[in-house]
């Protein structure tokens, strides 16, 4: 903390802000500061008793002001806390470029939301319950990068993954290609695995090559759902990213 009693027994000495600034003590602005706080109270005049430090600091020692600032936000208040009703943070964002041609940040928005006692609408979530033995899936993406086993090198990885949707049992393997036949392989190893075949199988990554392809491409779709159909189970197409699988136990 400042020695405010020093600059003012300098003052009450006669000394000027410069001579006090020349010395090092405070700047020549923070003399002048003091000297106009002080000079109206009398405490300058060296006849009357010197103040108590209690007294020094409760005058001069206030504690600097904590900077108010105003979010970017303000001006479109109205609407966004009538948005944030039903929408995410970065709906409304979306939103206010949109209509209002205004740039923002989703924090600022997320900042001013919290700022206002505000919290974003929970996201709607649909919990499925499944039976034992009725569904699966089955997600095929990209590994890390492994020592291939036969040649002997580095070589790009893929993982198998196939999820009991009730129990939430999981068969994982690691595979070194997407085509068809690893495909389809690895789907008897599942089975075998878990002791049986699903009622239905849900094709869950749909950004795998294999999984988009059986998708599109006619020929092994043909081979799929052949597969499929000797092993006696149904091919489902993704559920929508917004919802959520859970098992009912």
């Amino acid at each position: 903390m400042l020695d405010y009693q020093h600059v003012l027994e300098m003052m009450r000495s006669g000394l000027s802000g410069r001579e006090i600034a020349r010395r090092g003590v405070v700047s020549r602005n923070k003399a002048s500061q003091i000297f106009a706080v002080v000079e109206p109270l009398g405490w300058l005049d060296p006849n009357i008793p010197m103040p108590s430090l209690d007294e020094i600091r409760d005058v001069l020692h206030q504690p600097a002001p904590v900077p108010q600032r105003v979010s970017s936000i303000e001006p479109y208040r109205d609407l966004v806390l009538e948005w944030s009703k039903e929408l995410q943070p970065e709906q409304i964002r979306t939103k206010l470029k949109r209509q209002e041609n205004f740039e923002c940040s989703v924090g600022a928005i997320k900042r001013f939301l919290r700022s206002q006692g505000k919290r974003s609408p929970q996201k709607a979530v649909v919990v499925l319950s499944f039976e034992p033995g009725e569904a699966a899936q089955v997600d095929f993406g990209k590994g890390s990068e492994l020592l291939h086993p036969v040649k002997n090198k580095m070589a790009k990885s893929y993982v198998f993954v196939m999820t009991l949707c009730d129990s939430r049992h999981m068969y994982a393997e690691i595979v070194w290609d997407q085509t068809i036949e690893t495909w389809l392989r690895c789907h008897v190893r599942a089975f075998e695995f878990f002791g049986g075949v699903p009622r239905r199988i849900i094709l869950d990554n749909l950004k795998s090559a294999i999984i988009k392809a059986c998708q599109r491409d006619p020929i092994i779709q043909r081979s799929y759902y052949g597969f499929a159909e000797s092993w006696g189970f149904q091919i489902d197409k993704c559920p929508p990213r917004s919802t959520r699988l859970e098992g009912s136990g």
